[in-house]
């Protein structure tokens, strides 16, 4: 029906530019209509309307992303209880802020509130039961603080190692009331459960005896918690105010290929038990002793998350992203499958099930569970899907209007005219990619173990006309003296030399128009990226927060070429990820002119992590991160 593809078309306008619009309402005109997708019924509508001060020459996407991402580090996450707000703590490390602690709006990951917290890293996150308090625990202290959710205000902080060695504070719970908070610690072989008033005062100390696992859960005004035993788990129950010991709910028995040692989560209102046996998830609905679920070669399955009410159910793997099973009368059957970008994805979701948020690397992404059901014969090859997703390559050509980007690892090399914005060429090179330099009407691609070039055609030609390893006019096989898996590679503007930086290896340096590794007493570390000056006679390094550079030094044309060691100090200021003509992008997401104009805001899934994920050409603007399906490239203008 068109008046609701209108209606969800705002939804997705008004949630993913909200930030921009609640900032500066001229931005709908200058940044939001510009940056909706191709397909979006508000652009087309509107479009005329727009005021742009940039120009989006690749990259726009076809359609809204059901993803809402923010891309910063952070250290723990959780969900209000009514799920509608996401508390964050950013890793301390990474955050330029004195309030690493957030609470976002769970619709459009916009920051509501913000805290300070103690300057080490966060354990957990908690909410009290009716959504009012925010608990905060830390890594290494015991140390425990909570705080009033609407005024800010600290109204307790807990410190139950002082004077001896911290005991880690492992779950956290509130009571109904939410005048009492229960805390489960443990050191070393000690494990107990502690029991504070509103503000902080100890009240009761319960030693537990027993494998406990490591969570406990409010039930009326006493917290539960449950305990391994022989084949069988034993749940017990204790007063939030109570002195009387522990006392044993139920026990009940265990399946038989149970592993206590293996990932394992409880479900506490359903009695319900998902658990991993090597690559396989398995949930155990312990009242009638029958399986829910058992799905096998899901990769290393590591982290899960139940719904409350327990219609839905995740795993994150190590390998293979998210899977999402949903409750039906036979079980629990395959609902989605999400891919993230980077390995090692924790997924939870939200007590009412209809969302779902994902940590995947330096990544947060949030997701609705609503959607359309996927077969595992569906599903994309995880191999295949992480080459596609992985960070993009670029070169901007010095002498032509022309760019050329490629996935890393890819094999598809795209030319684009940045005049046009149309693809003008596409090479399939036949080798997975790890650089690329264009110049002079010059394409070089660079894999692990030879570099090809390629002219591109002169003239008029046919937009998107593809080429293969056979048009090639040049293939060059290379023995890398130290046989590593290349890292990252830089290539000169001249395209002469090549820059391979390489695991546990010093940067090496190849010269295309020899043949030869450049040698001397120069030495440059392994970092996250390297580049060559404009002149191409030297190469900087970012490595582990400082900056090494080589200088290519040539006595005369009989003597062979050498690298020699260049200060820091002596680092040139214009780099690829600084503007030449005074460009710049804030933290918050604006690009800025040199004279300070706002001419354009970053949605969040554009805004890069770190700087060096950008990379300026004149007035042009390309954003590499992994978050992205493909590389972006904006032209900036100024009235």
């Amino acid at each position: 029906m068109p008046t609701l593809d209108l209606v969800h078309d705002c939804f997705h306008f008004v949630t993913a530019f909200f930030g921009i619009i609640n900032e500066s309402a001229p931005h709908i005109y200058h940044s939001a209509l510009l940056l909706s997708p191709q397909t979006s019924i508000v652009r087309k509508l509107y479009k005329l309307h727009a005021h742009p001060l940039a120009r989006i020459v690749q990259g726009l996407p076809v359609s809204w992303d059901p993803s809402i991402t923010i891309k910063r580090f952070f250290s723990a996450f959780t969900w209000s209880p009514c799920s509608r707000f996401i508390a964050i703590a950013w890793n301390i490390t990474w955050s330029k802020s004195k309030k690493p602690i957030e609470i976002l709006d769970a619709m459009t990951l916009e920051p509501l509130k913000s805290f300070v917290s103690p300057n080490y890293e966060t354990y957990s996150l908690t909410f009290s039961t009716k959504g009012h308090l925010l608990t905060w625990s830390g890594v290494g202290t015991g140390e425990v603080v909570s705080w009033d959710v609407q005024t800010g205000v600290q109204t307790s902080a807990i410190y139950p190692g002082q004077g001896k060695s911290a005991q880690e504070p492992f779950s956290i719970t509130h009571s109904t009331c939410g005048m009492m908070l229960g805390v489960l610690f443990k050191d070393k072989d000690i494990t107990s459960i502690h029991t504070y008033d509103l503000s902080g005062t100890p009240k009761y100390n319960h030693p537990i005896k027993g494998s406990v696992i490591d969570m406990i859960w409010t039930h009326s005004e006493s917290l539960r918690f449950p305990t391994l035993g022989s084949g069988s788990i034993t749940v017990w129950e204790v007063g939030f105010a109570s002195e009387h010991p522990p006392m044993e709910v139920v026990t009940f028995p265990t399946p038989n290929n149970f592993d206590p040692l293996n990932e394992f989560l409880f479900l506490p209102s359903l009695s319900q038990l998902a658990f991993v046996v090597e690559n396989t998830v398995l949930i155990w609905d312990v009242q009638h002793s029958q399986l829910l679920l058992h799905h096998a070669d899901v990769g290393k399955p590591w982290k899960m998350s139940f719904s409350t009410d327990g219609n839905f159910f995740a795993c994150g793997t190590c390998d293979q992203g998210v899977y999402l099973w949903k409750e039906s009368p036979t079980g629990y059957i395959l609902h989605q499958r999400f891919i993230p970008t980077t390995s090692f994805t924790k997924p939870l979701l939200s007590p009412d099930g209809q969302s779902i948020i994902m940590s995947s690397g330096p990544m947060l992404q949030l997701w609705p569970t609503i959607g359309p059901i996927t077969s595992p014969s569906s599903t994309p090859n995880p191999a295949s899907q992480r080459a596609r997703t992985g960070h993009s390559i670029l070169g901007f050509s010095p002498d032509e209007p022309l760019a050329a980007f490629v996935k890393w690892r890819d094999n598809t090399v795209t030319v684009c005219d940045l005049r046009s914005g149309t693809p003008q060429l596409i090479i399939d090179t036949g080798m997975e990619v790890c650089g690329l330099g264009v110049a002079g009407g010059t394409i070089v691609v660079v894999g692990d173990k030879k570099i090809v070039t390629w002219n591109l055609p002169k003239g008029d030609y046919t937009s998107g006309a593809r080429v293969n390893t056979e048009d090639s006019i040049q293939e060059t096989v290379f023995d890398h003296p130290r046989r590593r898996r290349i890292d990252s590679t830089s290539i000169s503007p001249d395209l002469r030399y090549i820059a391979f930086s390489m695991a546990k290896t010093n940067v090496q340096v190849y010269d295309m128009s020899t043949g030869k590794w450049l040698e001397g007493p120069g030495q440059l570390s392994p970092g996250t990226l390297q580049w060559f000056t404009p002149d191409g006679g030297q190469i900087w390094c970012h490595h582990f927060g400082s900056v090494e550079g080589l200088a290519i030094i040539k006595d005369n044309e009989s003597n062979p070429l050498r690298l020699e060691n260049l200060q820091p100090s002596n680092q040139p200021e214009v780099s690829p990820w600084k503007s030449s003509q005074g460009y710049k992008v804030t933290d918050d997401g604006w690009v800025l002119s040199s004279s300070g104009k706002h001419l354009l805001s970053l949605p969040l899934h554009w805004r890069s992590l770190r700087e060096t994920e950008r990379v300026w050409n004149g007035q042009f603007l390309s954003l590499l991160h992994r978050g992205l399906p493909e590389a972006v490239i904006l032209e900036l203008l100024e009235e």
